[in-house]
């Protein structure tokens, strides 16, 4: 007797599919938007990472009194070209741009996964070398990565010193 008196109020079949109807248009407009967010978390936390990287060979440098290499790698010996591969840092006794038994390896990255990276330096080189005051080996260069949209230039001047700019264009 007392379920007899108990109304049970809900939505109707045609108040749900409004509702739906309302959250797919919602939805269809914010995917846009959330792509290009998704870009950009991507963009930044590539460039933090090659921050860290560039940060850490130099201080490590300065700290050891030796020289040390930044490159990429797809051994972990020989350095390469290609810098979507995973990147090495390591301690280079005589300046090789190998990482060779008597060289101490001190941190791998794990590869680009989205964008690509490249480096170009003068003099040509395909790795970055600090000595122990912490300037490059001589040398100027820049880190580019280009994410569709998303892009900035990492550049290092003889005397080890960052700048970064937005300005990629790639």
């Amino acid at each position: 007797m007392f379920l007899q008196n108990l109304k049970i109020k809900g939505f109707s079949f045609i108040e749900l599919i409004i509702v739906l109807a309302i959250l797919s248009i919602i939805i269809a407009f914010s995917l846009p938007f959330t792509g290009k967010l998704l870009e950009q978390y991507r963009s930044k936390n590539e460039q933090a990472r090659v921050l860290d990287l560039i940060v850490f060979a130099r201080e490590t440098a300065m700290a050891e009194g030796q020289i040390v290499t930044l490159c990429p790698s797809s051994d972990k010996i020989h350095c390469s070209s290609n810098w979507s591969l995973p990147i090495i840092v390591f301690l280079d006794a005589n300046a090789s741009g190998i990482a060779e038994d008597a060289d101490k390896l001190l941190r791998v990255t794990d590869s680009t996964t989205y964008g690509t990276l490249t480096f170009s330096a003068f003099p040509k080189s395909n790795v970055l070398q600090f000595d122990g005051d912490g300037f490059s080996l001589n040398q100027n260069g820049t880190f580019q990565y280009c994410l569709k949209n998303q892009s900035w230039q990492i550049i290092i001047n003889r005397l080890g010193r960052l700048r970064i700019s937005e300005e990629g264009g790639c």
